[in-house]
């Protein structure tokens, strides 16, 4: 295995994001923002970990990581924006919210490109299985 300045950097920066957006936006304890004020940053933190992502597995030599990984993000906002409507028509959909909420906590965080980086590894070894 390589080292690859691009993967650590990409790494460093959503664990940085994860971390600010869980201690800083999150903890009701700081109660640093208003709820409008923590849903933005939350969309903000999601958005740079979504092109902080892409950025990384777009430079890869298969595109299909980066394909990957704008649909699963897509699907995310897609989810978060439904629990938007379901507030705005005050439906009493509690289980679904806190579903969305999980979600997008763990798309915020680093699981997601760790899963991504071994699956980019797997395919590496596969590749190179087929070309011996």
């Amino acid at each position: 295995m390589q080292f690859r300045p691009r993967l650590i950097i990409s790494i460093i920066i959503i664990v940085l994001v994860s971390w600010a957006d869980i201690d800083y936006v999150s903890d009701p304890a700081k109660h640093l923002f208003s709820l409008p004020g923590r849903q933005a940053a939350h969309v903000v933190a999601l958005t740079i970990t979504l092109i902080t992502g892409y950025y990384n597995w777009n430079k890869e030599k298969g595109k299909w990581l980066a394909s990957l990984w704008l649909i699963c993000y897509g699907i995310t906002f897609l989810l978060l924006l439904s629990t938007a409507v379901i507030y705005l028509l005050h439906a009493d959909a509690r289980q679904y919210v806190a579903f969305v909420l999980k979600l997008r906590n763990t798309f915020t965080g680093p699981l997601p490109f760790l899963v991504f980086y071994i699956l980019s590894q797997a395919s590496n070894m596969m590749k190179a299985k087929q070309d011996h």
